[in-house]
């Protein structure tokens, strides 16, 4: 007959709480990435980049099937880019994204600075027309 040992049922306690403890570290640590994850997903949202919101939202809460899953939004995008063409979609949503810089202050002071910095690029690259030589003005007063 086997003696009962106090030992072994501490040890058991300890080790069950210890599990106990691991998994809820874990479970808040998955639930702390949701969170930002969803917070992330809002800004893209706000940004106007809505399909990559509900691609995030969709992955974030593990809908992988339903009306909004992340099968059917990569399925939209893809048919997008397929109709539309990448540049067209790039093109929209860079445009959405101006959009949103310029209802700042500092949005707006840093699309003036790249604005600037791209006329000064376009006037370097640009040639300037060339002064008429004396014989192109006689030429052309004869």
């Amino acid at each position: 007959m086997q003696a009962y040992l106090p030992t072994t049922t501490i040890g058991w306690a300890g080790l069950l709480s210890a599990l106990v403890l691991l998994c809820l570290f874990l479970w808040a640590r998955r639930e702390g990435r949701r969170g930002r994850t969803m917070a992330a997903a809002a800004t893209f949202r706000l940004w106007g980049l809505d399909d990559i919101a509900d691609l995030m939202e969709a992955y974030t809460i593990g809908n992988y099937i339903g009306r909004k899953s992340v099968v059917r939004v990569i399925c939209r995008l893809v048919d997008r880019a397929k109709n539309e063409g990448i540049p067209v979609m790039f093109a929209k949503a860079s445009g959405k994204f101006v959009d949103h810089q310029l209802t700042t202050e500092d949005g707006r002071k840093a699309i003036a600075e790249k604005l600037r910095v791209a006329e000064q690029m376009a006037s370097l690259v640009t040639p300037t027309p060339a002064e008429p030589t004396p014989t192109q003005t006689t030429t052309a007063a004869e």
